[in-house]
């Protein structure tokens, strides 16, 4: 995990937030969880090690625009909580799957976590695969008090919107992976609600289907 981590870290090097991204990687490799992981060690505080120690390896990734591998959100001590601390306390909204109009469709967005942290709205889409060229995903946001609102359609090789809002609508940012979609956006300090739809040749899905979420 940590090699590998390193490796990617090393080939972002020109990226303007390469070192503090590897100073998340030399604290991994100094920290207590290198030094109590193992048979012939333990400690009362292994669970904190091993949170501590993914921790710096996700920073590392999300520095330099990568999206952490999966098995980074999951503890090496088999005390599987299902998702890093780090987003313990999202939202989560988990498709129905079989027997749904979906299945048709791919079954391509299996979970969708979010969250705000202050004025930024995160979503953390896992996926099946990555998008084909024919396929998009709209990211839907509306303002609960002015009902303003801007769809974001984010493609395999683009990203277009539509709608005039209080938005920030030059400053999505998108990290895609084979098994993620990771979206971040600055979003106003009011409540807002949001839905996801995946566009395809075959038809259009919403996530949601019959609501929308809200942060």
């Amino acid at each position: 995990m940590l090699a590998k981590a390193r490796s990617a870290i090393a080939e972002s090097i020109l990226h303007p937030r390469y070192q503090l991204a590897y100073e998340h990687i030399l604290i991994a490799e100094g920290s207590d969880w290198c030094w109590w992981y193992g048979d012939d060690h333990s400690s009362p505080n292994q669970e904190e090690f091993d949170e501590l120690f993914r921790w710096n390896i996700a920073e590392a990734y999300l520095k330099v625009d990568l999206i952490p591998p999966d098995n980074v959100f999951h503890s090496i001590l088999g005390i599987d909580k299902g998702i890093h601390d780090e987003w313990a306390n999202a939202g989560l909204y988990q498709p129905e799957r079989a027997g749904s109009s979906m299945h048709s469709l791919g079954d391509v967005i299996r979970k969708i976590y979010y969250r705000r942290k202050d004025n930024l709205l995160e979503l953390r889409l896992d996926i099946e695969r990555q998008l084909r060229e024919d396929e998009t995903v709209n990211l839907k946001i509306q303002s609960v008090l002015s009902h303003q609102q801007i769809v974001y359609k984010i493609g395999n090789s683009h990203i277009g919107f539509e709608g005039i809002s209080s938005f920030n609508i030059h400053s999505l940012k998108v990290l895609h992976s084979d098994e993620q979609l990771y979206l971040t956006l600055p979003i106003p300090l009011e409540k807002i609600e949001f839905s996801v739809q995946l566009i395809t040749s075959a038809g259009e899905n919403s996530y949601p289907s019959n609501a929308l979420l809200s942060v």
